[in-house]
C-alpha cells in the first residue's frame, strides 16, 4: 500500500484501485516493452503482474534473462 502513490502518479488520478487484504490491485493499459519491465522490476517483490497471463509470462522471461547475463 505504500507504493500506491506511485501508482496514481504514472497513471493518472483515474486509476481503478480495489483493496485486497494487505495490498491492492490496479488495472491498466500499458505499452509492454523492456522499459515497463524494468519499471515493474524496481519494485522488486512489492509489485506483481497477474494478468493477462501472456504479459506475465514475458515478465518472467525478461527477469530470467536478465539473471541469466548476470552470473
Amino acid at each position: 500500500n505504500k507504493n500506491i502513490g506511485d501508482m496514481y502518479d504514472k497513471f493518472g488520478e483515474e486509476l481503478k484501485v480495489t483493496p485486497d487484504g494487505d495490498y491492492f490491485k490496479i488495472k491498466v493499459g500499458v505499452n509492454i516493452s523492456p522499459v515497463f519491465f524494468g519499471w515493474a522490476a524496481g519494485y522488486g517483490d512489492e509489485l506483481q503482474i497477474l494478468a493477462p497471463k501472456d504479459v506475465k509470462e514475458k515478465y518472467i522471461e525478461h527477469l530470467e534473462r536478465a539473471l541469466e547475463k548476470n552470473k
